[in-house]
């Protein structure tokens, strides 16, 4: 069999169905039916074979869980191909060890993912965001024959193996697996999938592409995971099957349970009827919470069949919850060698404290130390490019070693009570070996050695990175610096929660790190000072400051107030809810929609002091700018020429501003109107395709002129973290041939100096392919420093006016740059304007 080929006899019988949706963060949907989606997979595949892939050749996908994804993964399949699914959340570092080790043909990536891979040996790489186009004029290396067109799928994962290993999976293996889930759990084509998790993941892989597709049933994408986006999704697209990991159930949860908790009678009818709900089902099956709990069914669509969790360990009260509630939550245990699902709860047999029963075809038993051994027709195929990795993964008997040890009941559920390896557990349930954290870590200068453990949070449910070092000559307080100094470089999975510092490593007589040994003096003192912190009444400063240290990875001692964590720390969608709830937990104060990529821990605390706010109108960002009429080229010309009678303004180089081709002109912050200042020549054609993006806080503030807005052609941008709304229209203006002024400073200058310029304008002029025009403003801090409220309009002091000066660098080609270098360079250029 090949996956292509079953998913394509299904489409024939499915024509103008709809097979995928990307809900998008401001709700707009992108339909695929499944006649577009066969056109669009044989467009990608035409590329693959203009580029010479052989079949067997192996073609990874760096891209965001989206309908484009399938495109390339199904093109990769239908060329008989190996898709390698590699994790784009990976820092850059880490994804080009994975490419060098997978040996491949091409790479296809998400445009926001082509800055990682752009420096990867010479290979093609396609741009999956641009239907799957080419970005360079590489071919295939023609001497890689050591493919095998059996493999449908190369996954990386931890999960048994010492080091991130390649977990090959064959046509047949997937497919059959996918149809034994589905086929035991009611699911058939009229079925809709809903999309949260990493296609690249196995666990993602068959809910969200295979088994909804194969069905001829639909998937639902999500754009972002914000609330908003989440809860308009499931509300909207209402979805009949939702798989996600236990991480997203619980946030959920506690999202549901803080509005039942806001008043004291929903709170008190809670209390009261959960209860006997949940016993009540526990008892005889009977589900009344479906319907006494219609309200929380209906914030979920009020469709729903199935909910899936798997991938780490649920908390029983999680898992009581939604049992109690009346939905069919559905534990499920399995590996990615073994393939997703292997023991699970599934059709009418649903257990709230167990990952239930082997799926049919499947065999499970323990060994004498309890590890749970499995044997499956679905199993893979091996480890790529490792035969002895392969080889003791499993029994002689061929029984596959999942280093998990549990226990099964008389009635033949299975309990999972910990691990036999060493591998670590993270919030996400994604498992990461230590040797790999180590490996990241090697050659810091003044380490002897270091060894990585997972120490197990029993607050949290999971487990924290600790490192022991023993130092070699240097003191504590330089290596704690060179190791903070190294792990920014790495993915928030690789930061270190603690260090500590030991005289030596217990080792083996084969000279292996006794971890076990590592984990139970420190789990001691971890215990220690839970129970410690419990007695504790922390002010407001040290628990954020906790919170935030906990979902990072980093010592509290490296967070100071003015640090921007959201920024700096690279805390994610789900984890900046999970700070929210947890504030909101212990202050009463909901900060979910107050929190900003730039905002420090000082900010955070006095947003937490002020108290809640009433939340307001979310912006429509797609509606700006606004058409632009002559009214307003009249505002614009009567402002102009006021800036141009007050002070004496001279413009140098204009002419180099494009005028058939869009463009970003990026300027120095110097006053609030910048605008007037640089467009001084600028006459009705340059004004009408002119725009700028401005601050969101400026179009909900009532002392700003609506009229001066739709003037400016001005484009919200949400400093909250999320901006891709704002990047969107930008790029969209920028193909009709607009310019764009953006300050790369984000604010204004304090002291007349240029500030640090962010490479989010390199990012945009390399995905729309548009030079950047570097400018720079001379005199306009004199005129009107930050700390005014209104411009000097005259040098009583010289008894003149005063002078701007505007001066403009040649065009900069956005082509064959990086954003870092591409940014330097404009920096570069704009400081020499300024001499």
């Amino acid at each position: 069999m090949n996956i292509y080929s079953e998913i394509e006899k299904v489409s024939f019988n499915q024509g103008k169905k709809t097979a995928m949706i990307l809900w998008e963060t401001k709700g707009d949907q992108q339909k695929v039916s499944y006649q577009e989606m066969i056109q669009k997979v044989e467009s990608y595949s035409l590329i693959l074979n203009e580029i010479g892939l052989r079949e067997g050749n192996r073609v990874a996908i760096v891209a965001e869980s989206k309908p484009e994804w399938v495109f390339a993964y199904l093109a990769i399949l239908k060329n008989k191909g190996t898709a390698v699914l590699l994790d784009a959340s990976l820092p850059a570092e880490e994804l080009k060890v994975l490419i060098k080790k997978s040996r491949l043909s091409a790479i296809y990536a998400s445009a926001t993912q082509l800055e990682k891979i752009i420096e990867v040996e010479k290979m093609p790489i396609l741009n999956v965001s641009e239907g799957g186009i080419r970005t360079n004029n590489e071919v295939c290396d023609q001497t890689l024959l050591d493919g095998d067109e059996r493999i449908a799928s190369i996954i990386f994962s931890s999960g048994t193996t010492k080091v991130a290993s390649g977990i090959m999976h064959g046509h047949d293996g997937i497919i059959g697996s996918a149809l034994m889930c589905v086929n035991n759990n009611g699911v058939d084509g009229s079925d809709r999938f809903f999309g949260i998790l990493p296609n690249s993941h196995i666990y993602g892989l068959y809910t969200q592409v295979i088994a909804p597709l194969i069905l001829g049933g639909s998937v639902c994408f999500i754009e972002s995971l914000d609330a908003a986006c989440l809860l308009g999704a499931l509300q909207g697209y209402q979805p009949t099957v939702f798989p996600a990991v236990p991480k997203v159930f619980e946030l959920l949860k506690t999202s549901i349970m803080k509005k039942i908790e806001s008043k004291k009678s929903t709170k008190k009818i809670f209390d009261r009827l959960f209860p006997i709900c949940l016993k009540k089902r526990k008892a005889t099956g009977r589900n009344l919470g479906k319907i006494v709990f219609g309200s929380i069914h209906k914030g979920f669509g009020g469709k729903m069949k199935i909910m899936a969790s798997a991938g780490a360990p649920m908390d029983v009260k999680t898992a009581e919850f939604y049992y109690g509630v009346g939905f069919n939550m559905l534990i499920t245990y399995g590996a990615t060698e073994t393939s997703i699902p292997t023991i699970g709860n599934y059709g009418d047999h649903i257990t709230v404290d167990s990952c239930g029963r082997p799926y049919p075809e499947v065999m499970v038993k323990l060994d004498e130390s309890g590890e749970i051994l499995i044997q499956s027709p679905y199993m893979m195929l091996g480890y790529f490019d490792d035969e002895q990795a392969t080889k003791e993964a499993f029994t002689e008997d061929g029984w596959f070693k999942t280093g998990d040890l549990g226990s099964i009941d008389e009635h033949g559920d299975i309990r999972i009570h910990g691990r036999c390896k060493d591998n670590i557990v993270l919030a996400t349930g994604k498992k990461i070996a230590p040797d790999d954290i180590e490996n990241a870590y090697d050659g810091i200068l003044g380490v002897k050695e270091l060894v990585i453990c997972g120490i197990a949070d029993e607050q949290a449910g999971h487990d924290n990175v600790h490192a022991f070092v023993v130092a070699d000559g240097v003191e504590e307080a330089t290596i704690r610096q060179r190791l903070k100094e190294r792990g920014k470089t790495l993915s928030q999975n690789m930061r270190l929660r603690e260090i500590h510092f030991v005289n030596e490593i217990p080792k083996t007589s084969l000279q292996k790190p006794k971890r076990y040994l590592l984990k139970k003096a420190i789990s001691h003192k971890v215990k220690k000072e839970v129970v410690e912190a419990k007695k504790e009444k922390l002010t407001l400063e040290a628990f954020v400051t906790k919170v935030i240290a906990n979902l990072a990875q980093v010592p509290e001692e490296e967070l100071k107030g003015e640090t921007c964590f959201l920024q700096e720390l690279s805390i994610d969608s789900l984890s900046s809810i999970q700070l929210a709830l947890d504030i909101e937990e212990f202050s009463g104060v909901d900060v979910t929609e107050r929190l900003k990529i730039d905002m420090t821990i000082a900010q955070l605390v006095e947003v937490i002091k002020e108290g809640n706010v009433e939340s307001e109108h979310k912006l429509d960002v797609s509606q700006y700018p606004q058409d632009k009429k002559k009214l307003h080229y009249g505002v614009f010309a009567f402002h102009r020429w006021l800036v141009g009678t007050i002070y004496k303004v001279k413009i140098q180089n204009d002419s180099v501003i494009p005028k058939n081709q869009g463009y970003l002109l990026c300027s120095n912050h110097v006053t609030n109107f910048d605008y007037l200042i640089l467009t001084q020549n600028f006459r009705r054609k340059e004004f009408q395709q002119f725009g700028c993006m401005a601050k969101q806080e400026l179009f909900k503030d009532k002392r700003v002129n609506r009229l001066l807005i739709n003037t400016a052609g001005m484009i919200p941008v949400n400093r909250s973290g999320n901006a891709s709304e704002a990047i969107e229209v930008v790029k969209s203006k920028l193909k009709e041939n607009w310019g764009i002024l953006i300050h790369p400073e984000g604010t204004r200058s304090k002291d007349g100096n240029m500030g640090e310029y962010k490479k989010g304008i390199a990012a945009i002029a390399i995905e729309s392919g548009v030079p950047i025009i570097p400018a720079y403003i001379k005199g306009g801090h004199e005129i009107f420093p930050p700390s005014q409220n209104m411009p000097n309009l005259f040098n009583f002091k010289k008894w003149r006016r005063y002078s701007l000066e505007v001066i403009y660098g040649e065009p900069i080609d956005a082509e064959n740059w990086t954003a870092e270098e591409l940014i330097e360079k404009v920096v570069f250029e704009t400081k020499k304007l300024a001499k």
